[in-house]
């Protein structure tokens, strides 16, 4: 994505998640593929939500491992009322704020100082990165059990060495200007698949993401966390082989 590693750093407002989907599709356009599948977790699933609601026509399948975090869905006199499984899911989303939200609200109200800082130290830089990869992996504490040394620092030194973790984060901030708020009769009509890691972030029951998607495939995984396909590439294949399997395509 643009601002990430090697890929060129945005000089200018506006790119968000809804603008890298439509790069992704001029992208598609220009290697030739007119249908395809498409797969994201993290922010890579707002991406590929929005490249499914805005080209349905292109987009055969859509697969996710996590919800992103400013998905709504309409509420209004005409659309059930929040039940108590989703009120439930908002009440530990609450938690996890007031316990692990203080990364997104750096990320999202003051990334150019938070940039300055993690620019200057790799120490620093490290530390950021490594505490994500411990607390939401499914490790039990013990990080080496779900990544070798040689990929965390490979990882840390793609952003060291590309001085990227400024542009990174101010992906987050352009997602304020344009969350993943659905109105009244909007869908992604494309048929979605779902795979559900026990030690990811909070994730909605499925009735509150069926407000909008088109769920086809909602399975649970026996173990990974936030960075599934880096934590057990294989289980993650498998899911995806599954779904896109599953598709009359």
């Amino acid at each position: 994505m643009p601002g990430f590693a090697f890929s060129s750093k945005p000089t200018r407002p506006g790119v968000g998640s809804k603008y890298v989907a439509t790069l992704w599709a001029k992208l598609m356009d220009r290697l030739g593929y007119e249908r395809y599948l498409v797969q994201g977790g993290d922010i890579g699933a707002g991406v590929s939500t929005w490249l499914a609601f805005m080209y349905p026509e292109r987009v055969r399948g859509l697969h996710l491992n996590y919800i992103p975090g400013s998905y709504k869905p309409p509420l209004t006199p005409n659309t059930p009322s929040v039940s108590e499984e989703e009120q439930a899911y908002f009440d530990i989303v609450a938690e996890w704020l007031e316990r692990e939200g203080a990364y997104s609200a750096l990320h999202r109200t003051k990334p150019e100082t938070l940039a300055f800082a993690l620019s200057d130290s790799p120490v620093g830089l490290a530390s950021w990165i490594v505490e994500k990869f411990q607390g939401w992996s499914d490790c039990d504490g013990d990080m080496e059990k779900s990544f070798s040394l040689d990929h965390i620092l490979t990882n840390i030194s793609i952003y060291w060495f590309t001085n990227s973790i400024a542009s990174s984060i101010r992906i987050y901030t352009e997602g304020t200007q344009m969350p993943l708020h659905f109105t009244e009769g909007q869908r992604v009509t494309v048929p979605t698949g779902v795979s559900l890691f026990p030690k990811e972030l909070p994730t909605p029951p499925r009735s509150w993401v069926e407000r909008v998607y088109n769920i086809t495939y909602w399975e649970k995984a026996n173990k990974g966390g936030h960075f599934a396909a880096m934590e057990n590439p294989k289980l993650f294949a498998d899911h995806l082989n599954h779904f896109f399997h599953s598709l009359s395509i």
